[in-house]
């Protein structure tokens, strides 16, 4: 009896320290499952919110590239004293715009957020090109004749991608791509293909800055949606905005993430001295552009028909990207400058009423303005 007694108590504890172990283990499973789930509750929130910041920054680049209207009407006043000042200068809201923009195309533009002032802690990242500094691929073929045009016929004789194509290949192979197709391209990611042109990137990567103590360096990449468009209405290339991919293929100076600190001064001077004039002849107006290029490309004298003739930056790409906590989302924006017309109030009695409110030309209809409207997004 004695012994019973003995072994009962050592039996009731190694009970009870099993059932402790198995509820510390199931507190430890629940635990974990909260953990889990709160989580993925977390980063789904950190998600939407870097979406919506993605989709903020399309808004601050159409900020950056919007004119501010009140400098051209000023202008126009001055306009009235001053004789042929349209012709001496860009109005103050282009050179507002061009300082802004100029310095930043084809590199990063960082956004800091902090919660106490704007609501939130994320970054926002921008980066801006012009479609016009590219080559419009389906405006590059005669589809009628089925052959390149004159002046891409010249240039892409002197093109050539370093490790992939070499130096006049980059022609015939784009051509026998369209002879097969026998139409016009939807998308740039379709260039895929064209012999050669796999394995590059569809999409741009701007340089990032360096590392503190390391020296800023170009990219060393090629995109084909940096080399190519479909967005602009023209053949034309514009070299005021070149794309970094174009730059290489031009052995031009390629741009560096932390140009705007260290190249500021030749920003300044090419607003500076620039006028819309200019883009008559980008061939003997070449040295202003030695501010943004170092020097000029051998090619340039052979391909300047292929060069605009006018300045007006219509259609730009924004490459956003919209990070909170460690979730990052990135979006590829392609927006049109439009100009916008509303109609006038209805006839008064008041003739001189009628005429205030008309536009000559255009019945009851008055210009109010221009504005960005997005054409394409791509999320990357």
């Amino acid at each position: 009896m004695s012994m019973r007694h003995t072994k009962k108590p050592g039996s009731v504890i190694l009970f009870s320290l099993m059932m402790i172990a198995i509820i510390v283990l199931l507190t430890q499973q629940m635990m974990r499952g909260v953990w889990v789930g709160s989580s993925f509750i977390q980063t789904m929130v950190d998600r939407e919110h870097a979406e919506v910041l993605a989709l903020s920054g399309i808004n601050v680049a159409i900020a950056q590239l919007t004119c501010d209207e009140r400098d051209k009407k000023e202008e126009k006043s001055e306009e009235k004293t001053t004789a042929n000042a349209q012709d001496d200068k860009l109005s103050r809201g282009i050179k507002k715009m061009l300082g802004r923009v100029l310095p930043h195309i084809n590199r990063w533009q960082e956004l800091v957020l902090k919660e106490p002032i704007d609501g939130i802690n994320g970054t926002i990242r921008i980066c801006i090109t012009r479609e016009r500094g590219k080559i419009n691929i389906n405006e590059a073929i005669d589809f009628k004749k089925m052959e390149l045009k004159k002046d891409y016929e010249a240039l892409f004789k002197r093109l050539a991608m370093p490790g992939r194509i070499p130096i006049g290949e980059i022609g015939p192979r784009i051509l026998t791509f369209f002879k097969e197709r026998r139409r016009k391209i939807d998308d740039i990611s379709q260039l895929k293909g064209v012999s050669g042109f796999e394995s590059l990137d569809i999409f741009y990567k701007p340089p990032e800055m360096p590392a503190k103590g390391k020296k800023s360096e170009p990219n060393s990449d090629l995109a084909l949606q940096d080399i190519f468009t479909i967005w602009s209405c023209t053949d034309k290339v514009d070299p005021l905005w070149l794309s970094d991919s174009l730059c290489a293929m031009f052995e031009l100076r390629r741009p560096q993430a932390d140009d705007a600190q260290k190249r500021k001064d030749r920003f300044a001077k090419f607003i500076q001295e620039f006028k819309k004039e200019m883009a008559g002849d980008w061939d003997s107006n070449w040295k202003i552009l030695d501010n943004l290029y170092d020097q000029k490309s051998k090619v340039i004298p052979d391909v300047k028909g292929l060069f605009t003739k006018q300045f007006g930056p219509r259609v730009f790409s924004v490459l956003s990207c919209g990070r909170v906590g460690q979730v990052e989302q990135q979006l590829l924006a392609v927006i049109r400058e439009e100009d916008v017309k509303k109609k006038g109030a209805a006839k008064s009695q008041d003739a001189s009423s009628n005429e205030k409110q008309a536009t000559p030309g255009s019945g009851q209809e008055k210009e109010e303005g221009k504005r960005f409207r997005i054409i394409r997004i791509y999320w990357l």
